[in-house]
């Protein structure tokens, strides 16, 4: 766990060098395509009906963490991610978890919200 755990937080710290993709506070939102994220991992019907759930949980807590104040924005959008990735740890295979945190990764820095996982 504690592996898994640093894994993450190498691959998220990597992807806050690119100051380049910072967006404004009030832009704060990911929305997971979950039709694709199926296909590209190669869900089955369980994993697909998990990931629609947590990606709905994900896309509501980022919300949500932007009409907080801008001390606790980081915290929320970080605890946000962390959940997600440890909901998706153990609905996904190993090899199918590893895809998607290649995947958040790159997605976390196209939106701009990498910064947001270096501040803590």
């Amino acid at each position: 766990m504690k592996k898994i755990v640093l894994i993450v937080a190498v691959l998220l710290g990597a992807a806050t060098m690119s100051a380049a993709n910072r967006v404004k506070d009030n832009n704060l939102e990911l929305n997971v395509n979950v039709d694709k994220l199926s296909t590209y991992l190669m869900l089955d019907a369980t994993q697909s009906q998990l990931a629609t759930d947590y990606a709905e949980q994900l896309n509501s807590e980022i919300k949500f963490a932007k009409y907080a104040k801008s001390s606790k924005r980081a915290r929320r959008v970080q605890k946000a991610v962390y959940t997600n990735l440890g909901q998706m740890r153990y609905t996904l295979s190993k090899d199918q978890y590893a895809k998607y945190l290649r995947l958040m990764n790159v997605t976390l820095r196209n939106k701009g919200l990498d910064h947001y996982m270096a501040e803590l």
